[in-house]
């Protein structure tokens, strides 16, 4: 199972993180209390046992409420059990998708008992599995954007005549929580009509970056008065967003309120993924 864990293509930090939870390596209460490095070693987000690996991982009540969001169960016979038994059940019993998560999963319940412990940042466990789920959409639209730059470009198309085509794109600081969207805009020559990039604060992931930078190319072809436009990005998950007719309840739901708002000011606007 440990080669499972080093093919997941993870970042080094998450990998090393589970591979020294499997060799219980992490420092726990009752680790430390092992080594004389503290006298109490219960659990200090339930209250209600020993700060073991295995309780850490599985049976505290805020770990639980994070595997429930996020959908894992297993056994109840495998609950009890020593911490490799449950890890290589997980494994064994989920996609290769679904086994990622999990591994994901493993470091951030540790960090965020860390959190909890050192920066009393207390986050609940259906914090952690959003969390979780923001983050391996992230490392997914990051691979994707990858793959997409290591391909032949693609040659940038013109509107048909009366359109102008916004492209915006947006670039990401998660230690600052920052990010810069950039948008251009053409006419159906080709020509370029306005430029802009603009710094953003409090933005919290790629995910949300993306989404700003789409709400800027919106305002800005609606400030300039323009009728007819093609909005066009590179991120597949907000485009589709912004094309679908449901309400978006996701973490970027109010960006895409905004973005769905705003097009209906024009005569016609399209969402185009490149």
């Amino acid at each position: 199972m440990l080669q499972e864990l080093w093919k997941s293509d993870l970042p080094s930090k998450i990998n090393i993180t589970v591979w020294r939870a499997t060799l219980n390596y992490l420092p726990t209460l009752v680790n430390l209390r092992t080594k004389r490095l503290v006298t109490e070693a219960i659990c200090q987000r339930c209250k209600q046992g020993l700060e073991t690996r295995e309780h850490v991982f599985c049976d505290c009540a805020v770990t639980k409420e994070t595997w429930k969001q996020l959908e894992f169960s297993w056994p109840q016979s495998i609950r009890q059990s020593e911490f490799m038994e449950w890890f290589t059940w997980i494994l064994l019993n989920n996609t290769t998708e679904g086994g990622r998560i999990f591994i994901c999963a493993i470091w951030a319940i540790w960090s965020a008992r860390n959190s909890w412990m050192h920066e009393e940042q207390r986050r609940s466990g259906t914090e952690t599995a959003n969390f979780i789920l923001r983050y391996m959409q992230e490392l997914k639209d990051t691979k994707n954007k990858d793959l997409a730059l290591n391909q032949e470009p693609e040659l940038w198309r013109p509107p048909k005549q009366g359109f102008f085509k916004i492209n915006f794109d947006a670039a990401f600081d998660s230690i600052r929580h920052k990010s810069c969207s950039g948008i251009i805009i053409r006419n159906f020559r080709g020509e370029i009509i306005a430029s802009k990039t603009t710094v953003h604060t409090n933005i919290f992931s790629s995910f949300a970056a993306e989404a700003n930078a789409c709400l800027q190319a919106v305002r800005e072809g609606r400030n300039m008065g323009l009728n007819h436009v093609i909005i066009e990005g590179d991120s597949l998950t907000v485009i589709k967003k912004a094309q679908s007719p449901e309400r978006d309840r996701s973490e970027i739901g109010t960006f895409i309120f905004d973005i769905k708002a705003q097009a209906a000011d024009f005569y016609e606007c399209q969402f185009q993924q490149v």
